[in-house]
């Protein structure tokens, strides 16, 4: 009798111990698969997307859980400090349809000069296929189309400034047939020239889905909840104390 009495004892002691490590197994397993899905979303981003900048690999946020919490979110940032947050540009990868304006574009539009703008052949690149936000201020500024903010803002009296504010002369237009962009006069020794720098649209840009981000995350979370979660209640078992 004395003997069932202890192992009974025992008993209640591992389940009370498994009782409390529950929720503590259950917030590491779901942190653990939070990571998991938002290291295979940026995966994919490498695979589906032409050069993905940094800030667009970064782009996923974990909330995490807690003993106290136990659910774990991986979102899109909505929120960006002096940028446009990446819903903005990610949304129309992740469900389709057409794009939304960017901070340049808007300004672009309020002056009456279309709403969206693509590059041309002669606007630099910069290393993720993207144009340098140098040159989208300096033609927003060229253009009148956003005050004394930025480039215009940060000129000076200078000679040297003057002189190559006077050598960037761009103006919107389609000369000579050609589509409707933003152009720049050139000068060579060979004659005075056009060089295209953006096209100009009215209608947005429209994608296909190529970032189905649910369809990835549920994926994931199939394939590996099992697994996470019993290696996170061996875990809290082990640590018990």
């Amino acid at each position: 009798m004395a003997g069932a009495q202890t192992m009974q004892r025992v008993l209640d002691k591992v389940a009370d111990v498994g009782r409390k490590q529950v929720p503590f197994a259950t917030a590491n397993a779901l942190n653990a698969l939070a990571e998991r899905v938002r290291s295979g979303a940026r995966d994919v981003m490498r695979q589906r997307f032409d050069r993905p900048t940094n800030w667009t690999m970064d782009s996923l946020r974990i909330r995490y859980a807690s003993k106290s919490k136990l659910w774990a979110e991986v979102n899109v940032k909505d929120a960006a400090y002096k940028a446009a947050p990446a819903a903005n540009w990610l949304n129309a990868e992740i469900v389709g349809g057409e794009r939304r304006q960017k901070r340049s574009e808007r300004m672009l539009a309020n002056k009456g000069l279309g709403r969206f703008w693509s590059p041309a052949a002669g606007a630099k690149l910069d290393g993720y296929g993207n144009v340098g936000r140098g040159l989208v201020l300096k033609m927003l500024s060229a253009l009148q189309a956003h005050g004394e903010v930025g480039y215009a803002a940060n000129r000076t009296r200078s000679k040297k400034s003057q002189r190559k504010a006077r050598s960037f002369d761009v103006f919107i237009g389609a000369p000579n047939g050609e589509a409707a962009g933003v152009w720049q006069r050139i000068k060579s020794g060979h004659g005075d020239g056009l060089k295209p720098l953006m096209w100009i649209h009215n209608e947005a840009p429209t994608y296909r889905v190529r970032f189905p981000f649910e369809k990835i995350g549920e994926n994931i979370y199939r394939a590996h909840a099992a697994t996470e979660f019993e290696r996170a209640m061996r875990h809290a078992l082990a640590t018990a104390r």
